[in-house]
C-alpha cells in the first residue's frame, strides 16, 4: 500500500522548513566547508520514472554542495534542500519533496517522490563529478529549468 509512504514524505516535507529555520542563523554565503567525501557534494545525473499524474522527463545534471552539518543544497534557485538522515536522504523543493536512499555511499542513491501537483515518482541520482570538477559542467547544455543541465549521454559515476 502506497498511501503511507506519500503520509511520511508530506510529513517530512512539512518538518524540513521548520528545521531550516533553526539553522538558518549558522549559514555562511559560500556555504561551510564538508571533509572532500561527505557522500553527497558533487555532480549528480538525476533520472525519474513517472509513476501517476506526470510525464517521465530525460535525465538532467544537479550540482549539490554542503550546507551545514547534515544539510546540502542544489544550485537550483530556488535550491532544493537535502537532508542526510543515516542511509537516507529527504531531498525538498518548492515543487516536489522525495526520500532517497543511500545505494553506493557518494555514488548510487534511489527513492520516491511526490510532487505538489500530487504526481507520484521513482527517481535515481548517480554522482558523474565530484565537488570542484568542472570538465562534466563544460559538456552540457543549459536546460529550461534553472540549476538543471540535460545529461547529453550515460556518464559513467565517480565517486562524491
Amino acid at each position: 500500500m502506497r498511501w503511507p509512504r506519500l503520509h511520511i514524505l508530506a510529513a517530512l516535507a512539512l518538518a524540513l522548513p521548520l528545521f531550516l529555520l533553526t539553522v538558518s542563523g549558522t549559514r555562511s554565503a559560500g556555504g561551510t566547508p564538508a571533509s572532500p567525501s561527505d557522500g553527497l557534494s558533487g555532480t549528480w545525473q538525476v533520472s525519474r520514472l513517472c509513476l501517476t499524474l506526470c510525464v517521465s522527463p530525460k535525465p538532467v545534471l544537479k550540482t549539490v554542495r554542503h550546507w551545514h552539518d547534515t544539510v546540502f543544497e542544489t544550485s537550483n534557485r530556488p535550491p532544493q534542500i537535502l537532508y542526510r538522515i543515516g542511509t537516507q536522504v529527504l531531498v525538498h523543493g518548492p515543487k516536489d519533496s522525495l526520500v532517497l536512499t543511500i545505494r553506493e555511499r557518494g555514488m548510487l542513491m534511489s527513492g520516491s517522490g511526490v510532487g505538489a501537483d500530487g504526481s507520484t515518482f521513482g527517481t535515481t541520482w548517480r554522482c558523474v563529478a565530484p565537488a570542484g570538477s568542472v570538465s562534466i559542467i563544460q559538456s552540457v547544455t543549459p536546460a529550461d529549468v534553472a540549476g538543471t543541465r540535460p545529461a547529453v549521454a550515460p556518464l559513467a559515476m565517480t565517486l562524491c
